[in-house]
């Protein structure tokens, strides 16, 4: 309890209490009532919805990134395993991938530690994270360009604007300032 009663963050009424900065009547007035999350010295859990979601939901889409690419590239590696049944969700691809396995399969692996990388960085707000989440988008932008000028219009497009929504998104100033 003696580290929410040294460090300089906003907690609610309760971990207040636990902390021994404030009384019981003054706790149980505010979570009864329900201005624990209104005052503006206990707005901590809306800075936490409205300001670091955009950043919390890129981390996590990073994190089920990592995990598709490790399924597939331990089912390249290892055909006829239980890692096959990730071509369940899009059997074409399998018949793609499988004649290339033996490089496609350690670049989905190393595609995975990129990916779980990002996602920690961006979980910690660290600068390399943002770094790191900027260019993966970048490079994905540029990949769905490519296949806009393939003739697949609609997966490209779709994909180019994501990526540009994002990289947006990541690039306004006050986005930046969350990672340090």
């Amino acid at each position: 309890m003696l580290i929410f009663a040294s460090c300089n963050v906003m907690r609610p009424p309760l971990l207040k209490y636990l902390a021994g900065t404030t009384s019981v009547e003054y706790t149980a007035a505010h979570l009864l009532n329900g201005s624990a999350m209104r005052s503006p010295s206990q707005n901590w859990w809306m800075m936490l919805k409205t300001k670091f979601l955009g950043v919390y939901l890129i981390a996590g889409f990073f994190a089920v990134a990592t995990c598709i690419l490790l399924s597939v590239g331990m089912a390249l590696l290892l055909p006829e395993s239980k890692f096959e049944a990730i071509w369940d969700l899009y059997p074409a691809r399998r018949l793609v991938l499988m004649p290339h396995r033996s490089w496609l399969g350690p670049g989905f692996l190393t595609l995975a530690i990129a990916m779980v990388s990002a996602s920690i960085g961006c979980f910690r707000r660290r600068k390399w994270g943002w770094w790191l989440a900027v260019g993966i988008f970048l490079v994905n932008g540029i990949g769905d360009a490519g296949q806009v000028l393939l003739g697949h219009f609609l997966e490209g497009g779709i994909g180019v604007a994501v990526a540009g929504a994002i990289l947006f998104y990541l690039s306004r100033p006050e986005v930046r300032a969350m990672f340090t």
